[in-house]
């Protein structure tokens, strides 16, 4: 019996202090799970506070309370139409006018995700609504400005010379907000009877 009671209280100390270690480590693993963020595919990180505005796809990033914080950024194409109907046709060389159906995908370049974050917001830049309604009216002057060098004939039998020329006007991604253009299609090319 006296043997029992010398292993009883010599393993009650240890148990004891193995279950403090065990619960530390489960708390602190408990925290550094909740201070640690993961993007999903197709979306960033953004992280500002000390050490500045970190923008983070991939991999995960520590966002420390009182120090940090942290929004999400969609980086999916986003993709909007531009109709020019025979109620507002297109313009083109001479004095044609033309319908056109232009359906424009964009999406953040990974090389700026935290200058469009800044800019932007995170909430804007993920938008559907707010990238249709930024950049609707440049790519409609851009279709615009495109289509008055093209006739009919040079359009219809050309018509990736006029995609091109709708690019080579949009600008760098710098004139795109940090934006760039991924797809540009156009469909419904028909001359409009004056």
């Amino acid at each position: 019996m006296n043997i029992l009671c010398i292993v009883i209280a010599t393993l009650s100390p240890i148990m004891l202090n193995a279950f403090i270690i065990l619960s530390i480590l489960s708390l602190l693993g408990y925290v550094l799970r909740i201070w640690y963020k993961s993007p999903l595919p197709n979306e960033a990180i953004i992280r500002t506070g000390v050490g500045g505005v970190l923008a983070v796809t991939g991999k995960g990033i520590f966002v420390l309370p009182i120090l940090h914080r942290a929004s999400r950024i969609d980086l999916s194409t986003k993709s909007f139409v531009l109709e020019f109907p025979e109620t507002a046709p297109l313009p083109i060389k001479g004095t044609s006018q033309i319908t056109l159906s232009a359906t424009v995908n964009l999406k953040i370049s990974h090389d700026n995700i935290e200058m469009v974050a800044s800019k932007h917001g995170t909430q804007n830049a993920s938008s559907q609504q707010y990238i249709e309604s930024l950049f609707s009216p440049k790519f409609d002057e851009v279709i615009r400005i495109a289509g008055r060098r093209f006739n009919y004939q040079s359009l219809k039998s050309d018509l990736e010379e006029f995609k091109l020329e709708i690019i080579e006007h949009c600008g760098e991604v710098e004139d795109l907000h940090g934006f760039e253009l991924v797809a540009l299609s156009l469909s419904s090319v028909t001359l409009v009877d004056l």
